[in-house]
């Protein structure tokens, strides 16, 4: 099953599913170790995207019509995302990133896109 959590409370849900996969899906991550079984980069948004609905250049409807169109069109994403839905039909995966619950975040839609495939 897919899920998803944040950097704060990682050691805690990894505690809480010894045996889930984790993968941090963020730009940067905070450390080299970071508690995540893999880091994927590419599956974050890119700089311009994140700056834009940052600086209220965009709302949350077009940060994600466009992070949709971005994540699509980059074929190791793509690679990855397969490879995420694969492991999650035998274990627990979990999505991490920054956003703590309740705040819009990347790693929502990018759920959504996996569940899609």
């Amino acid at each position: 099953m897919l899920k998803e959590t944040y950097f704060a409370v990682l050691d805690k849900t990894r505690s809480e599913n010894p045996n889930a996969y984790f993968i941090a899906v963020s730009r940067k991550i905070p450390s080299k170790k970071c508690g995540c079984d893999s880091v994927y980069t590419s599956l974050a948004p890119s700089l311009k995207l994140l700056r834009d609905y940052k600086n209220g250049n965009i709302n949350s409807l077009g940060y994600t019509e466009l992070y949709k169109l971005e994540i699509k069109a980059n074929a190791s994403a793509m690679r990855y995302m397969r490879k995420i839905k694969n492991i999650s039909k035998e274990r627990d995966v979990f999505l991490v990133c920054w956003e703590g619950p309740g705040k819009f975040c990347h790693r929502h839609i990018l759920k959504e896109i996996i569940e899609e495939m």
